[in-house]
């Protein structure tokens, strides 16, 4: 069968674009539907886009069906602080067919020839706060909310095209009610009060003057050293940063801060809200807005949206001191399982949770690229 590529000319068809995922896996249990309106403020609202040039793909059956989507992006401000000339993918999903994807690909990388690209790889959004990697292993664990899905199909298209492994990105389970060892929680307890840090609750935190641009200083500089990692620009903390804390749960965000309220170490959760994205089928209403706030009162596993550590503190305990804290919280709200963000393979950030012995994996992603 002939597939024909359009770009996205109208809010009509930027609709189609976002609804698409919900409707190829309208009838997969695994799958969580992603809401409309959060794609559609990504693909038209982000400030993201004040430095990334994108463009928006649909692919169309003969019967003008449509059977794919592709978003193209060229991130500049990227480009310049890594000295390369790379473009990637997002938002990019398709039916049971390799010529879908062929056909979407193709046109994303004449668009990227033509702009001046060497190479292409994702999936990626724009930055570390969008959604990456496509799961190559546990495709039948629930993917978590900001977490992308992909049937088992997609990396054997995404090969064949002619990309290769960029890099891996894994998500632990975590017991909630095993805790961490008693080694680590003394550990813990002795930094922190060695060190005079304190936790304080994210509302309380918030109130405070400047408190969110203080937050995410300390969240570009502590994922300065992760590879690709472009920090966030004060338009992205204001609208997409601050839009993320205030969804944060109060009493799973462990908060840890100095003397002076710098933020020493933060681990951001949220209560598991697959089953409310299910009830909600990819719109906040009439009833969607009740389900994802009720998800936040009555839960059983948490997603572990961010975590991070001010550099000053690295080779300390601080890590003892955030785990143990977490861990606590955990065992008080009856916590069964926490699914971690994903955090590259072989990463600071992945290590960290070496002396987090109740874990297990639970989904392995893949970021691919070629040049092009």
């Amino acid at each position: 069968m002939k597939y024909i590529v359009k770009e996205v000319s109208n809010n009509d068809e930027l609709k189609e674009f976002c609804q698409f995922q919900n409707k190829l896996y309208a009838n997969n249990e695994t799958y969580v539907p992603t809401l409309d309106y959060d794609q559609m403020s990504a693909l038209s609202k982000s400030p993201c886009l004040e430095y990334c040039a994108r463009k928006l793909f649909l692919a169309y059956s003969e019967s003008q069906r449509v059977v794919g989507r592709c978003c193209a992006i060229i991130n500049l401000r990227y480009n310049i602080l890594n000295n390369v000339r790379r473009m990637s993918f997002g938002w990019t999903d398709f039916i049971d067919d390799y010529e879908v994807f062929r056909a979407m690909m193709d046109k994303a990388v004449e668009w990227g020839r033509d702009e001046g690209v060497t190479e292409i790889h994702g999936p990626v959004g724009y930055n570390s706060l969008y959604q990456q990697g496509m799961v190559i292993e546990g495709f039948n664990n629930v993917p978590r909310f900001n977490n992308l899905y992909n049937a088992a199909y997609y990396p054997n298209f995404v090969e064949k095209y002619g990309f290769r492994k960029e890099s891996d990105l894994i998500q632990y389970k975590l017991h909630g009610q095993l805790g961490v060892s008693e080694e680590m929680e003394r550990r813990g307890e002795d930094f922190m009060r060695k060190s005079g840090l304190r936790t304080v609750k994210m509302p309380k935190f918030r109130k405070q003057k400047g408190a969110v641009a203080r937050f995410f200083e300390q969240y570009n500089a502590s994922l300065s050293d992760i590879r690709d990692f472009t920090p966030l620009t004060d338009s992205e903390i204001s609208q997409e940063g601050a839009k993320l804390l205030a969804r944060s749960n109060n009493n799973l965000s462990c908060l840890i801060v100095d003397q002076k309220n710098e933020v020493a170490a933060f681990a951001i959760c949220l209560g598991d809200m697959s089953e409310a994205l299910r009830k909600a089928n990819g719109s906040r209403w009439p009833w969607g807005w009740r389900y994802l706030k009720k998800s936040q009162k009555e839960f059983q596993d948490v997603d572990l949206m961010m975590t991070g550590f001010n550099p000053k503190y690295k080779g300390t305990d601080i890590v003892a001191a955030c785990q143990s804290a977490l861990s606590a919280m955990f065992k008080a709200q009856s916590v069964r399982y926490c699914i971690t963000n994903p955090l590259f393979e072989g990463s600071e950030a992945l290590k960290a949770w070496d002396g987090y012995t109740n874990k297990e994996p639970y989904i392995r992603r893949r970021r691919y690229i070629m040049s092009i």
